[in-house]
């Protein structure tokens, strides 16, 4: 029992040790929710303000109800969509060209434990919907769906670039070749 809830058990790790000189045991102990409750906190703080490029992201949902429904998770990290943090989240809500993502993934999570769906969503700040793909990992001892995505328009640029480096070096190599 936790000094404060003597009704109901919680499991505790301690340790004990004896201290001979004054003939005394020096312990200690946590209880292992508050723990958990901790690392769960360091987690959603290191990821917080985490952002891979401009337009991709990290996400984390408290899962309420894996077979879904009106209030199914709450959102607990966004790094794109701040405003979304502590809202409830709806497995009826459609992305921009109709498709009902979230009954999607869950539907995978259920069956295999993670999902990756594309589907077409606004970017922040534009008006436009955008291709783009969501990968969902259920983490089912905390009952936490951790995921990612990315919009394609910008996979493409990264690419776009990459190619023009690649073109610039080869170029470079052969003319620093042909001058010798």
């Amino acid at each position: 029992n936790k000094p404060n809830d003597t009704k109901n058990e919680y499991k505790k790790l301690s340790g004990a040790i004896k201290f001979k000189p004054l003939d005394i045991t020096i312990g200690t102990g946590i209880y292992l929710d508050a723990a958990i409750k901790k690392h769960q906190q360091y987690i959603l703080t290191r990821f917080k303000d985490s952002t891979f490029t401009k337009n991709s992201y990290v996400f984390i949902l408290d899962l309420h109800n894996i077979e879904g429904g009106k209030k199914f998770a709450t959102m607990l990290l966004n790094s794109n969509r701040p405003d979304l943090v502590n809202k409830p989240i709806d497995d009826n809500f459609k992305g921009e060209k109709g498709k009902e993502f979230n009954k999607v993934y869950l539907k995978d999570l259920r069956l295999k434990g993670e999902s990756y769906v594309d589907y077409w969503f606004k970017k922040v700040g534009q008006l436009k919907p955008v291709h783009k793909m969501s990968y969902f990992y259920h983490q089912k001892e905390w009952n936490w769906i951790i995921g990612s995505g990315f919009y394609f328009d910008d996979l493409e640029a990264q690419i776009s670039q990459k190619e023009q480096e690649r073109q610039s070096y080869i170029q470079n190599m052969i003319y620093t070749s042909i001058k010798w």
